[in-house]
């Protein structure tokens, strides 16, 4: 097996997540041995197309191999949470916007409440300035190299004025702008901060996020000694495991702990 994993590195292909347990095979007598044999192998190239695939080991009637199921996606949580992006701090007059919206929400109340209270005014306009700013950052991008792309093919056909220079040249800053913004976004997401912001792999950290991503998915719970599949049959059983998990009986009444 060793020797299989160093063919595996070598031909950089990635093994990717098994839900359900360890194994895959068990034999011999009395099934004493057990082993990984089966398994999914993919490019990181496939990988960037498919996001949030896993294998998973599934029941075995027969066979002494479990079969295993190549699954895309996990559980949907709704919107995505709010996240600070480290690219908003290369805008220059960033941090003076902030400071500017901070001191123009005028909330009444507590101490706790208004900082509360500001600061889910400033998530809220934090999400339509990014919005209007940034937008697709990978569309950007793409357009930004049509225009690149663009002045080329004029300037192959004839010389290009002043005006239209200059013009290409703005085009390939924009390029390196959304280039370098794109990086600082997926930098982030993979948490490998050990890496210098120079490096030019972007597909790296690409690849390195889907796999944090991978590893946290989650497409089924155990709650009662039942495994539910089903998003609405999951969020249910566990808001049921924490409403009875929260009440207790006292002098035949139940009480909900906490509240007294």
């Amino acid at each position: 097996m060793r020797r299989f994993a160093h063919i595996i590195d070598d031909l950089g292909l990635v093994d990717l997540p098994l839900q359900g347990g360890v194994f895959t095979w068990s034999g011999d007598l009395n099934n004493q041995s057990w082993a990984r044999l089966d398994r999914f192998l993919v490019s990181p190239s496939w990988l960037d197309k498919f996001s949030g695939v896993i294998q998973r080991k599934l029941p075995r009637p027969v066979s002494d191999h479990f079969p295993i199921l190549l699954e895309g996606g996990g559980l949907r949580r709704g919107p995505s949470p709010f996240r600070f992006e480290n690219m908003w701090l290369k805008v220059e007059g960033f941090l003076d916007l902030i400071r500017s919206w901070w001191r123009e929400t005028e909330v009444g109340g507590t101490v706790s409440y208004r900082l509360a209270a500001k600061t889910k005014e400033l998530k809220q306009k934090l999400k339509v300035w990014n919005r209007e700013v940034f937008g697709n950052l990978e569309g950007n991008k793409r357009a930004a190299l049509q225009q690149v792309d663009y002045w080329d093919g004029v300037e192959s056909e004839r010389s290009l004025s002043l005006e239209k220079t200059e013009l290409k040249k703005e085009a390939k800053e924009s390029y390196k702008k959304w280039v370098l913004l794109e990086k600082s976004h997926w930098r982030q997401l993979s948490r490998e901060v050990w890496l210098k912001e120079w490096d030019k792999n972007t597909g790296f950290f690409h690849r390195m996020a889907n796999a944090h991503r991978n590893n946290n998915s989650l497409d089924r719970v155990k709650i009662d000694g039942v495994w539910l599949e089903e998003d609405q049959d999951v969020r249910e059983g566990i808001a049921n495991a924490f409403i009875r998990g929260s009440q207790k009986t006292w002098g035949g009444r139940r009480i909900l702990r906490g509240s007294n």
